[in-house]
């Protein structure tokens, strides 16, 4: 069967909303002709429908790299991370996708759903802040929640940011939280140590 053929199958199915016969087609595709973006931005997608965000991501790096001049990997990045719930990468994915093909009004649809939160920062960028902040947190005698509180309290002051989609900011802070709850640093240091426990 040929990569067009196993494509036009994967179609029906994704029309059929049979994700996972979808996703068998479309990898069958990609596979007989790993240069064709189009066969794997539809495999990402498949796996978008099913939940396997991280895999669709990889997969859109994949089709960067088949199509390097092609927006629509950014898109499709861009929305898996949406519906992941990662919106500082969305936005990231987004933006770098909309200045290769500004009048795709895709991309300004998704960005909307990305809020205010930031794109990442560029390499080089992360940290560059840590001299202030660690001066507001020794202020706070090195109390997380009072820092926080003040953080907020400044925003409410001086941005719209609470006011103009409260549930918004809450699901964003609590995404926020949950990314580097999980990531290895913050799993490193919520580790006892040896001989130690958590708390000492």
């Amino acid at each position: 069967m040929s990569a067009e053929e196993s494509f036009t199958l994967g179609n029906e199915e994704f029309v059929n909303q049979n994700w996972s016969k979808a996703l068998e087609h479309f990898s069958r595709a990609a596979e007989a002709d790993p240069s064709k973006a189009e066969y794997l931005l539809h495999k990402a997608a498949a796996l978008t429908k099913m939940g396997s965000f991280d895999q669709a991501v990889a997969v859109c790096h994949d089709a960067m790299k088949a199509e390097p001049s092609n927006p629509k990997p950014y898109l499709r990045k861009g929305m898996a991370l949406v519906q992941k719930g990662d919106l500082s990468a969305a936005r990231g994915a987004l933006e770098a996708g909309q200045q290769m093909d500004p009048s795709n009004k895709q991309f300004a649809t998704w960005l909307n759903k990305c809020g205010d939160a930031p794109a990442p920062a560029p390499p080089g960028q992360a940290g560059q802040h840590d001299e202030a902040l660690r001066g507001m947190l020794g202020a706070h005698g090195g109390q997380v929640y009072p820092m926080l509180d003040t953080v907020f309290e400044y925003l409410k002051r001086n941005s719209d940011f609470f006011d103009r989609n409260p549930t918004l900011a809450v699901d964003m802070i609590g995404d926020l939280s949950k990314k580097y709850a999980d990531s290895p640093a913050a799993a490193s240091a919520a580790s006892p140590s040896p001989g130690g426990s958590a708390g000492g």
